[in-house]
């Protein structure tokens, strides 16, 4: 197995814990009213590349658990990793394939444009949102984080990311996964944003000598389809290249 294909069998076997971990103490965000698991996983060329990006999107965008059901949890993991590697190398990689034009894609597509030598990964920070794909209630949110656990920084310890970037983030999930992150952006207390306000919605930082950008949510108003926007994105990603 090449290098890659390692990586993401230890990505499952991640998931495979933190899943028997949710099944004992919060059950019912894996029943139909949930989606199925996001379940990440790296393209062959990921550690080809000086400069791997991991993309940390808000919520799980995988199907609706009510309609997609599968022989078991292992299956799921393993076929949610491919659909990811597969959604990739589309949208990335491969000329010939149609492109998504919302918001979130086009923001990885603009990222990719500007560096076409580097290598993208995508993982969520919520792998789980309701099964109408919608995220999910601060109670359940706060279940799906209770685990030991802690999948985004397990997965960010695998892929050895070289820059890592929000595209918006639930504090409550990176209170639980990223603990250090949260209190860079809200040194004032998590209720007090004006930190993130004044640097417009968009700084770097560090983390384990990892570059980190936290950006919004590509949807946000103050910032959607803003070209100054996207542009301070690729400059701060060009100064930690």
């Amino acid at each position: 197995m090449n290098k890659p294909g390692i990586i993401n069998k230890k990505i499952v076997d991640i998931y495979k814990i933190w899943f028997n971990e949710i099944q004992q103490t919060s059950p019912n965000l894996l029943s139909d009213e949930f989606s199925n698991i996001f379940c990440t996983g790296v393209t062959d060329n990921w550690f080809n590349s000086d400069v791997r990006i991991l993309i940390v999107g808000e919520e799980a965008t995988w199907g609706s658990r009510s309609k997609h059901h599968y022989a078991d949890y292992f299956v799921e993991l393993k076929e949610c990793q491919k659909w990811i590697i597969d959604e990739l190398n589309a949208q990335l990689y491969d000329n010939n394939a149609k492109k998504y034009v919302h918001a979130f894609w086009q923001r990885i597509q603009d990222i990719h444009s500007a560096f076409p030598e580097a290598q993208i990964c995508w993982t969520n920070i919520d792998v789980i949102n309701t099964k109408a794909g919608k995220a999910l209630k601060p109670k359940d949110r706060k279940e799906l984080h209770s685990c030991e656990t802690r999948l985004l920084h397990e997965v960010i310890k695998l892929t050895n990311p070289t820059h890592i970037i929000f595209f918006g983030w639930h504090n409550t999930s990176l209170e639980h996964e990223l603990p250090e992150l949260l209190n860079i952006a809200y040194p004032n207390g998590i209720a007090d944003n004006s930190f993130i306000k004044s640097q417009n919605y968009i700084f770097n930082t560090k983390l384990d000598e990892k570059n980190v950008i936290l950006s919004y949510h590509p949807n946000y108003v103050p910032i959607r389809n803003n070209k100054n926007y996207i542009n301070k994105l690729i400059e701060l990603i060009k100064q930690e290249s």
